[in-house]
């Protein structure tokens, strides 16, 4: 699979709270760090990441890749994302820097773009 679209394959399933895809798109012993700060190392933590997110009335409402460069087995990509708690919703802007190992996400971090 293309880098660009394994990456794309990780957002759709966050976009379609389908934890299959997520998992299928990350290696086992994936480091995953949120813009804000919390951090899940392997596919378990992002499970149950997933399960307490999505429980809590959660869900992403658009997640759009707006460019991704790759520089041997690490990326950039920005994006724009929008989610709803259930109440209310939040966009922003933000990019992650991530690496591929054996033809799957190992690392993801996170930055979140704040517009003053």
């Amino acid at each position: 699979m293309v880098e660009r679209d394994l990456l794309h394959e990780y957002m759709e399933g966050w976009k379609r709270a389908d934890l299959e895809a997520i998992l299928n798109s990350l290696t086992g012993d994936c480091l995953i760090i949120e813009s804000h700060g919390p951090t899940y190392r392997g596919k378990k933590a992002v499970s149950n990441w997933f399960e307490q997110w999505h429980g809590a009335g959660n869900r992403v409402l658009s997640w759009e890749m707006r460019s991704f460069d790759l520089l041997q087995e690490r990326f950039f990509a920005q994006w724009s994302f929008a989610y709803s708690d259930g109440v209310q919703g939040e966009e922003f802007e933000g990019i992650t820097v991530g690496a591929f190992c054996d033809n799957k996400l190992c690392y993801l971090k996170e930055y979140r773009t704040i517009i003053f």
